[in-house]
């Protein structure tokens, strides 16, 4: 009884607005999305065309995910 007083009168919630981001951070995410799907791209473009060197100690198929991950 006693937290759920002190919840109720100190405790927060929040919204949905509250969740949603501004135009600067939403702009900083997509670009960094994007940065990071082109890089997906020339790993999967490397490994279609056999160019993906494997790493040390690893396979082509787990240096491939390793790198994608």
């Amino acid at each position: 009884m006693v937290i759920n007083f002190w919840l109720f009168h100190n405790g927060f919630s929040i919204g949905i607005g509250d969740t949603i981001t501004g135009p600067m951070v939403m702009s900083y995410i997509t670009q960094h999305i994007g940065e990071k799907k082109q890089q997906v791209a020339e790993i999967i473009n490397n490994a279609y065309h056999d160019q993906l060197k494997p790493m040390p100690g690893m396979t082509i198929r787990e240096s491939f995910e390793s790198k994608v991950e």
